[in-house]
């Protein structure tokens, strides 16, 4: 709630992707006290993965923009390949854990999502290489790190890994707010895709 205050009040210009994302994110912080509770974990991945899809939206002008670059497509194909290996690997440990039968669609939804975004934030921050584009990239490997712990922490009863969940989150919505108010690099960001239309 702290941070979606902090937008609020720290933003002139808001983005309505970001802003219904952040949204969500909250409600998914609320959500995650009733986790132990079947609808509450389903709700969890609900709000997660239309979060995500919120933050891929948003990037999507930037991602027409610039154009595809075949080195670009090899580091997000490596980047999925490795995404897609650990959201294997974490389906092994947490689908006889599972207490209903749609966590388990909603569980690779959100992977789904997950590594759609990473690739999305990886390919903007190799393209563009900006304090901005950083900060989008760190939110989301926040996010990987805070949704695996949590992910562990409740299905493996990792009950440590619930500090290293709530500590990536915060780092993830902090890094989104300073990327969301950064107002500048916004402005430098769209000079330098006028800049990659140029080159195309």
């Amino acid at each position: 709630m702290v941070f979606l205050l902090v937008y609020f009040l720290l933003t002139n210009k808001r983005d309505r992707w970001i802003t219904w994302g952040l949204i969500l994110l909250t409600l998914r912080d609320f959500v995650h006290l009733f986790f132990e509770r079947t609808w509450g974990a389903e709700l969890y991945l609900i709000l997660s993965t239309l979060s995500y899809i919120l933050f891929i939206i948003e990037r999507l002008p930037f991602l027409k923009a610039s154009g595809f670059k075949k080195s670009s497509f090899l580091i997000a194909g490596l980047l999925s390949l490795g995404n897609i290996t650990i959201l294997y690997m974490l389906s092994g440990f947490v689908e006889n854990q599972m207490q209903d039968t749609l966590e388990l669609p909603l569980f690779y939804c959100l992977g789904g999502s997950l590594i759609l975004l990473v690739s999305s934030a990886y390919y903007y921050n190799f393209t563009l290489n900006s304090n901005r584009s950083l900060r989008f990239a760190l939110m989301v490997t926040g996010f990987i790190i805070a949704d695996v712990s949590a992910c562990l922490a409740y299905y493996n009863d990792y009950e440590g890994l619930w500090y290293a969940d709530r500590f990536f989150y915060a780092f993830s919505l902090g890094c989104l707010i300073c990327f969301a108010i950064d107002s500048e690099g916004a402005l430098r960001e769209q000079e330098d895709i006028e800049m990659l239309k140029d080159r195309l």
